[in-house]
């Protein structure tokens, strides 16, 4: 683990940023953050922080009794919630209006399938 601080140092530093991907792509804990696990926290992390970012939602003078007050918890809901709900409805308001119908999938399968993500 010694050396990576001077390995991202030296990423930031150079005028070219593909100068250190070469060094950085065999740095050991690499691996360990490529994991499966990893890469779900990191979408659970990402999308609630570009939604408090998108809505205006200041992160430098957030504090933890903050956490519980009812707009949070709120754009998390909606977060998790409202965007599948959201594609359901759209999808079977195309399908209801024959717009698209449904080829590969039966409209049964529609409630399952709007909570997938794109990868």
């Amino acid at each position: 683990m010694r050396g990576q601080g001077k390995l991202i140092r030296r990423f930031f530093m150079s005028p070219s940023a593909g100068t250190a991907v070469l060094p950085l792509a065999f740095m050991p804990g690499l691996a360990l953050a490529n994991s499966p696990q990893a890469a779900q926290y990191h979408r659970l992390v990402t999308l609630a922080l570009f939604g408090f970012i998108n809505i205006g939602v200041s992160l430098m003078d957030l504090h933890a009794s903050m956490l519980l007050a009812p707009v949070l918890p709120g754009i998390i809901l909606a977060l998790r919630v409202g965007k599948p709900a959201g594609v359901f409805g759209a999808t079977m308001l195309a399908v209801r209006l024959k717009l698209s119908p449904p080829t590969l999938t039966a409209c049964s399968q529609l409630p399952r399938a709007s909570f997938m993500r794109a990868r």
